[in-house]
């Protein structure tokens, strides 16, 4: 419950930071027209600066039409640029997904925080991310590389004592949450990669 609410509580920062800057992007650009205008480059990026660090956002920010699972992917992409981890994220869903934004958030950032820690481990590390809608399931699909034999070494992905406060705790939070929409989550190995694929019924 606590790694949740940690989660949910950096998604919450996020979208309130998001829609503090949506509500604030009028104000900003009269700022930024004043600034252009007396030519005054040096304060105009000293703005722009205090911006970007104002909301943590950098050139790589989601916008998928969801304001959940953007706020979700741009917290993790920050972070991963921030540790020099290379992470790509397609997303196509529709706006609105019958389900619930807590539930949402539970999936998709253990399953990304479990490839992000794995893949941070490798020398040449990747994160890969593909969220979109299968016929009636929302499919997330969280690829990281790896050098190991994941699921050779742990074929039912059992939780270890090493784990037990952070992978495997993760694992057994989505799963339970996939189970609520009648789901699946599979495991499979891909050359260098580890892919985890969660299948949510969306009705």
């Amino acid at each position: 419950l606590t790694l949740q609410l940690e989660n949910w509580t950096h998604v919450q920062i996020m979208y309130d930071k998001l829609s503090k800057f949506n509500h604030d992007i009028r104000n900003h650009m009269i700022s930024i027209a004043a600034l252009a205008k007396k030519g005054d480059n040096t304060a105009l990026d000293a703005y722009f600066t205090s911006i970007e660090n104002d909301i943590h956002l950098d050139r790589q920010f989601m916008n998928t039409g969801n304001q959940i699972l953007d706020a979700i992917l741009n917290t993790k992409i920050a972070y991963c640029q921030k540790n020099g981890i290379p992470m790509e994220a397609k997303v196509m869903i529709p706006r609105d997904l019958p389900i619930i934004d807590y539930d949402l958030c539970g999936i998709a950032c253990n399953l990304i925080d479990n490839a992000i820690e794995a893949s941070g481990k490798e020398a040449d590390s990747d994160v890969q991310v593909d969220i979109k809608m299968v016929a009636n399931h929302l499919r997330i699909s969280i690829r990281n590389k790896t050098s190991r034999p994941v699921l050779e070494e742990n074929p039912g992905m059992q939780t270890t004592k090493a784990e037990s406060n952070s992978h495997g705790l993760g694992l057994a939070i989505v799963k339970e949450l996939v189970g609520k929409y009648n789901g699946s989550l599979s495991f499979q190995q891909q050359k260098d990669y580890f892919c985890a694929v969660a299948m949510l019924e969306m009705g």
